[in-house]
């Protein structure tokens, strides 16, 4: 799977040769790059839309709170992609700290709430 910004077609010189070393490839695209389809998008606050979907930091949180219940400890490692949130521009400060405490009103493992309870209070 690409990277942000980028497409399966990335992979074209690569998918040949991991094929040639017997390994059954997939290439795919994120939503909304390359080929894939281009939904609206959601955001905590805004009204529902149907099709729509979240990106971000609410996708960010939404899939801390997700791996929570599965690995705590990766959880934990993702939560911490933000426990700087405080050095960001004045425009995304407020969404770093409405997605910390998104995952601190949900996240159920001690991994997660530490980081994002560290995060928030720093």
């Amino acid at each position: 799977m690409h990277g942000f910004g980028a497409s399966w077609r990335h992979w074209r010189h690569t998918i040949p040769a991991l094929s040639a070393a017997g390994f059954h490839v997939h290439a795919i695209d994120l939503l909304g790059f390359g080929a894939s389809a281009k939904p609206a998008s959601h955001l905590s606050g805004d009204a529902p839309l149907e099709g729509a979907v979240t990106y971000g930091f609410d996708l960010w949180a939404e899939q801390v709170v997700v791996l929570d219940a599965v690995n705590p400890q990766i959880a934990a490692r993702l939560a911490r992609a933000l426990d700087r949130w405080r050095k960001f521009d004045a425009v995304r400060q407020p969404l770093m700290r409405a997605a910390l405490e998104q995952v601190a009103a949900h996240a159920q493992s001690p991994d997660v709430l530490e980081v994002v309870g560290k995060a928030l209070s720093s």
